[in-house]
């Protein structure tokens, strides 16, 4: 009876001590509770003006809560949600946003000021200061061509490295703007 008595008292402190070690292996070596990342948290949201701006109106025409935006912050829309009640849409652009001639917007190049056409350097309406004819900014599309799978946001390709900042080419230019 004794010799049971031992082997309970061994079974319970060897289930005890398993449990004591999974309890620290579960905090990790920092001693920091382990957290997964919250996917459950709202994507930030972004849009492509349905009012066609010049380039020199570009860096005020974002609604409340959003902001001019930089190529960079647009290139990556599996991050993103796209805002179909503020922004354009198109027949066929599902919860995205426009592509083609339908989706180019004025985009921030994180470029120096530069309007001069050509050469393959970034251009920004003189800083989003130039409306006039002969000055170039760039512009960003959704491309529906694929790579690896996924769809592009690039430079306007076909058409020219730049736009005239009066928007006289007949692109019907709008910003593309991201939530702040």
């Amino acid at each position: 009876m004794q010799q049971a008595n031992m082997n309970a008292i061994r079974t319970i402190s060897f289930g005890l001590l398993v449990l004591v070690a999974v309890s620290l292996l579960t905090r990790g070596f920092s001693g920091a509770e382990t957290h997964t990342p919250d996917t459950t948290a709202p994507k930030q949201q972004y849009y492509l003006t349905k009012e066609t701006f010049n380039g020199n109106q570009a860096l005020n025409a974002c609604k409340s809560g959003y902001h001019f935006a930089s190529f960079a912050e647009i290139m990556d829309p599996a991050v993103l949600t796209y805002n179909n009640t503020l922004g354009r849409s198109a027949a066929d652009d599902g919860a995205g946003p426009p592509s083609a001639a339908l989706g180019i917007g004025w985009v921030r190049s994180g470029y120096s000021s530069n309007s001069a056409p050509g050469g393959g350097v970034p251009t920004n309406c003189s800083l989003w200061t130039s409306g006039a004819e002969g000055d170039d900014g760039e512009v960003g599309i959704f491309d529906p061509g694929f790579v690896s799978g996924t769809a592009n946001v690039q430079p306007v390709v076909g058409f020219s490295d730049s736009n005239a900042c009066d928007n006289s080419q007949g692109y019907n230019i709008g910003v593309w703007c991201v939530q702040n």
